[in-house]
């Protein structure tokens, strides 16, 4: 599983006074982390801390906001309410005094939204009927992020376009019309209703996925996007 790893190395320089903060006027911290410096909210952002010559164990860290937990160097970041930055301050415990070392700023920000699949559709595109009789369920896909989320569809509408006849407002009379038959669905499986309708699907006729709703990281429910597929 990938994951974003966001190692924070301290640099302790020699100086007569420097920094944001007071540290005893002989160290100041050059914090640089490996990659993006990106908190995300309602996920486990794994941290890693060094300090030069001194013991992992000695090491203590706080946070502006949200929570950091962890010992030894290894810590998990979580953040649940939204906020544009997030500050994590690191201090040495040394000869029974907490000596500050240096602080970083990272910028914070939701997951990005996933896009619903459908039978291996994200979007808009196309499906043969006999990969369309294999769809059973439809899922949020998240691709090329850093972090390997899941996330649970609790409703959706499934929208087929058929050949149907409708009644013209100015003759009253019935004429061919392209309609679409809706029907919902709670959870991420299709209904047997669903299936049925599918079966009917002619060659060149759309189903649109709409309405979907997930859970998200941060425990929220939220409108995804849908699908639009042409059958082939």
């Amino acid at each position: 599983m990938k994951k974003l790893f966001l190692f924070i190395t301290v640099l302790l320089v020699f100086v007569s006074s420097c920094g944001k903060k007071e540290n005893q006027g002989e160290l100041i911290a050059v914090i640089s982390p490996d990659k993006m410096n990106i908190l995300y909210i309602g996920v486990d952002n794994p941290i890693s801390i060094a300090v030069p010559d001194v013991d992992a164990k000695d090491l203590d860290v706080k946070i502006s906001e949200g929570e950091i937990t962890g010992k030894d160097g290894k810590y998990i970041v979580k953040l649940g309410d939204a906020t544009n930055t997030a500050t994590i301050e690191v201090y040495v415990n040394k000869d029974g005094n907490k000596v500050y070392i240096g602080e970083y700023n990272f910028r914070v920000k939701p997951v990005p939204p996933p896009k619903t699949n459908f039978g291996g559709v994200t979007g808009d595109g196309t499906i043969s009927f006999s990969d369309l009789l294999k769809v059973d369920s439809i899922f949020a896909d998240l691709r090329d992020f850093d972090f390997n989320l899941k996330f649970q569809i609790v409703s959706f509408n499934l929208s087929v376009e058929i050949d149907g006849m409708t009644e013209s407002i100015e003759t009253h009379k019935l004429m061919p019309a392209t309609l679409f038959i809706d029907m919902p669905s709670e959870g991420n499986k299709l209904t047997a209703e669903q299936k049925e309708l599918l079966k009917k699907v002619k060659p060149g006729k759309r189903i649109l996925i709409e309405d979907v709703k997930a859970i998200v990281p941060d425990g929220s429910t939220r409108k995804i996007s849908g699908c639009v597929i042409k059958v082939q």
